[in-house]
């Protein structure tokens, strides 16, 4: 029944009646994604496996719709069988491959616009879905498309550069994404120069910002300094008057009015120094968890490289079937 509804739905496509393939198309958004029985919406994912070379350019909505579909909070088994669709929709149509790893890498950032665990029916997922498992899908998926595509590395890295979070995003998102990034470095090793590269760049960026702050701040605390350079002691007799004709501008009620143009926080200093030094404070503890990751990072590797080493050489194996999902 789904094979021929599918399959119909394509060739009335081409035909130029759409309305069994828009009926289609409307499967895969995430409202109905949401809400459509889990056995039914794997049965439309495998029945799309079996007619993948048949998709031309005016089925690219379709296409669209699947790869933006939020499969990643959705039951195991119909996550696998939408890796399986993805890596056969790869292997027909490579045209394909630069939406696809899109998707991928912006997954891999501190997105707020995941769908939240309670918008999914009870009956959609077995399991609870956090933000970590979320990840472990995009990689299963990363992993074997990469199985399939040779070529996958050259297309993947400039969009993971270009989904990096911008330097003034908070530590989350900075941590989130350099954790992901990292993990993509360990299984596809082609990439792990330029991943590192990347990271070591952004903590340059953050460090410079930091050194620009910090030279504001001296320059701010020296102004202020210079306001009372002059010595009263030094000053000539005769010069008091122009003091006191400057006082008499502050006298009554314009007296409240000597602080409205700057404003203090709770003990007394400039709000602007205080908001310079938390915005510091910030991009430090952004720069020391970028380093405290990638230090980790090594601290893992390392062990692994003199093992493997050491170790006998064994043959590679070209594909590996599906490991189990996270």
């Amino acid at each position: 029944m789904y094979l021929s509804f599918v399959t119909s739905a394509l060739q009335e496509k081409a035909n130029g009646r759409t309305e069994r393939f828009n009926e289609l198309v409307d499967q895969f958004n995430a409202k109905n994604v949401c809400s459509t029985p889990p056995a039914q919406l794997r049965s439309f994912i495998q029945m799309l496996s079996h007619v993948v070379s048949r998709l031309e350019r005016t089925h690219s909505s379709l296409v669209e719709a699947l790869v933006r579909m939020p499969w990643t909070i959705l039951d195991s088994t119909i996550v696998k069988s939408y890796t399986v669709l993805i890596g056969m929709l790869l292997s027909a149509r490579p045209e394909y491959l630069s939406l696809v790893l899109g998707m991928i890498s912006q997954g891999f950032t501190f997105q707020s616009s995941i769908e939240p665990p309670d918008a999914i029916e009870p009956s959609t997922s077995s399991v609870p879905i956090t933000r970590g498992l979320v990840y472990d899908r995009l990689h299963y998926l990363l992993r074997h498309l990469l199985t399939l595509v040779p070529t996958l590395p050259s297309t993947l890295m400039p969009l993971l550069s270009r989904n990096f979070p911008h330097k003034r995003q908070n530590v989350a998102a900075q941590s989130t994404y350099i954790r992901n990034l990292l993990r993509v470095s360990g299984y596809c090793p082609e990439l792990s120069d330029k991943i590192l590269s990347t990271i070591v760049d952004r903590a340059v960026q953050i460090d410079v910002e930091i050194q620009v702050e910090l030279e504001e701040l001296e320059d701010e605390a020296a102004q202020t300094e210079e306001v009372f350079e002059i010595d009263p002691f030094d000053t000539l007799i005769g010069q008091e008057e122009d003091s006191d004709s400057d006082d008499s501008d502050f006298e009554g009620d314009n007296f409240s009015d000597i602080s409205s143009d700057v404003d203090l926080d709770d003990t007394g200093r400039p709000e602007a120094v205080f908001t310079n030094v938390r915005h510091i404070q910030a991009m430090v503890k952004k720069l020391d968890t970028i380093l405290t990751l990638t230090f980790d990072h090594f601290n893992r590797i390392v062990p692994s490289i003199h093992k493997i080493s050491s170790s006998t050489p064994s043959p590679t194996t070209s594909s590996s079937p599906l490991p189990e999902l996270p």
